[in-house]
């Protein structure tokens, strides 16, 4: 949501300031505190009559079931993401050369005969 005293914040009540002047401007901000908390509080009383009704009706068993097989299928999708990256972060870094540390990312493997070696072998025929 951002921080209360933010640039638009600052502008809206520089503007309210202009407009009410000095004088109003403290029970403007007062009648638009008791409004915020009136329309908070009805809202919060339709929210709760709607989760009841929903409750009552003969939908909310197939819904409930529903956000099961979600959590479900979540938590599965989870730990087939994180399980290819669970082994590289357990390894240890100083046997595969890897970078060390928290968030450095999955060691590599060397590939190829040089066994992370870059320089090009000796009488390669790439080199002429």
């Amino acid at each position: 949501m951002g921080g209360l005293v933010s640039g638009k914040f600052l502008f809206l009540l520089f503007v309210a300031l202009v407009v009410l002047g000095p004088e109003r401007l403290p029970g403007a901000a007062r009648t638009a505190g008791r409004l915020l908390s009136e329309f908070r509080r009805v809202t919060g009383g339709l929210q709760e009559e709607v989760r009841d009704a929903f409750a009552a009706s003969d939908l909310a068993g197939p819904v409930q079931e529903l956000r099961a097989v979600r959590d479900e299928l979540r938590s599965t999708a989870t730990g087939l993401v994180t399980a290819p990256f669970a082994a590289t972060t357990a390894s240890n870094p100083a046997q595969t050369g890897g970078p060390a540390g928290p968030g450095a990312g999955p060691a590599l493997a060397p590939i190829g005969r040089w066994s992370g070696d870059l320089s090009l072998p000796p009488g390669d025929p790439g080199l002429n």
